[in-house]
């Protein structure tokens, strides 16, 4: 186990996970308005691209095929005007999505930040700081993929489908149904590609949070490194994770590589068959030569969405990794919690300490303080010394309340601190620590 890895940071999740989406909706809510014109527009931007093809047709039957040019100026302006109206639909689209996406973005962004801020120090104590960073950056960027460039698209994509299957049949359903025979086919290719894919991107965030857990564990402790020479030790031992990352990446290209030219012949299989049926029709005169060219165009459009949706199933798997992952830290328990009835401390206290027979125990069963008693009068001045990890920091701590002791009480001036408001017991503690920590700004700041 490499040092700030946890097991979950490669999950990879499944493409779609309905518990995660219901939880996940209530987010879009505010924004359902944006989300239906995107929709509608979706819906808009397939029929634009259905009736390119079919305009084809009629200008090459209504004229070509007849040799006229009567009808080729409004076809060219409708043909025109169909691309201008489907970059416009295209872009307003894209444009509801990005919002929508930003906006989702910001709210968990917000609500996570403000519930690790209510975390408990406990809390810390078993969670690294990079993952936590890691939740809040990387996974939620994956959401914002998921709703612009991943669901969506998805949908856009079987819009595209569904009419381009339409079409076909309504131009000749024989030769359409000639053409579905090699969808199995490519069904078959398209699992293949998604259980390899689905390994090969396990492999990819493995290796890419063990790479991310050694980096920022040895800038940290660059200190150490450089005072016990190990730098040359250390850059073997990192030179070894990136190589893993690096074959980890090649392997992903690797099926990307593969896929795409099997798809490609996949469809070069289909036009070829619809060459060959079809134009065997056209000598016959059973299809017009518009349509056969309008079949062939279509045939084409078919399988761009395949390829894209394969390409998305991947950034699916990914954002639902994410939501299980941005769930499961919101549904974290606070850990030290004011209760509903929590008091009040008043505006000034004379700084009365008593410990009750307190103990506590980090891990349950291994005591760090066991039945502790004594008292601090105000203005009295008290040092507990001890070796190593015999709990005087444990009595800061829990005097602090940053951990809630499992027996005995704490008193603040005769008031039990496990009864009264956490920040109010802290606003009156002034504590000044052996490693002062210091943000990033100016002294004013």
């Amino acid at each position: 186990m490499v040092a700030g890895y946890h097991e979950d940071d490669d999950a990879i999740g499944k493409a779609y996970d309905s518990r995660l989406v219901g939880r996940f909706v209530p987010y879009l809510r505010p924004y359902a308005w944006r989300v239906a014109i995107a929709l509608a527009l979706l819906l808009a931007t397939t029929a634009l691209t259905l009736a390119q093809p079919l305009l084809v047709q009629q200008a090459i039957d209504r004229d070509v095929a007849r040799g006229t040019t009567g009808d080729l100026p409004w076809i060219a302006g409708l043909f025109a005007g169909v691309l201008l109206l489907g970059f416009v639909c295209r872009y307003v689209q894209a444009l509801q999505m990005v919002v929508v996406a930003q906006k989702v973005m910001n709210d968990l962004r917000l609500q996570l930040f403000r519930h690790l801020q209510r975390m408990s120090i406990a809390f810390y104590d078993g969670n690294p700081v990079g993952r936590l960073v890691t939740r809040l950056t990387n996974d939620i960027a994956a959401l914002n993929e998921l709703l612009t460039a991943g669901a969506l698209t998805i949908i856009a994509d079987l819009f595209i489908i569904v009419g381009v299957a339409a079409a076909l049949l309504w131009i000749n359903w024989k030769l359409a149904l000639l053409t579905f025979v090699i969808m199995p086919m490519l069904a078959v290719i398209m699992r293949w590609f998604a259980v390899v894919m689905r390994n090969s991107f396990r492999k990819q965030r493995l290796h890419v949070a063990r790479l991310n857990a050694f980096t920022a564990e040895h800038i940290s402790g660059m200190m150490l490194v450089q005072l016990f020479g190990r730098q040359k030790r250390d850059s073997e031992e990192f030179r070894g994770h990136s190589a893993h990352l690096l074959d980890a990446n090649l392997e992903v290209v690797h099926s990307f590589a593969l896929f795409e030219p099997v798809v490609a012949m996949v469809s070069a299989m289909t036009t070829g068959l619809v060459i060959i049926i079809g134009g065997r029709m056209v000598l016959d005169e059973t299809l017009s030569v518009g349509r056969f060219v309008a079949f062939l165009q279509l045939v084409n459009m078919y399988y761009n969405p395949v390829r894209e949706i394969a390409d998305r199933f991947n950034i699916l798997q990914s954002a639902m990794a994410a939501l299980e992952r941005i769930f499961t830290l919101l549904d974290e328990p606070e850990g030290v919690q004011d209760d509903e009835r929590a008091l009040d401390l008043p505006e000034k206290i004379s700084g009365a300490v008593e410990f009750d027979h307190v103990s506590f125990a980090y891990t349950p069963g291994t005591w760090v303080l066991k039945d502790v008693t004594f008292s601090i009068a105000p203005g009295e001045r008290v040092a507990f010394v001890g070796a190593t990890g015999a709990g005087k920091t444990s009595l800061i701590n829990l005097l602090l309340r940053f951990y809630d002791v499992q027996h005995g009480r704490i008193l603040l001036d005769n008031y039990d601190i496990a009864t009264v408001k956490q920040h109010h017991v802290r606003k009156h503690i002034g504590l000044v620590l052996q490693d002062p920590f210091i943000f990033t700004g100016t002294i004013e700041e």
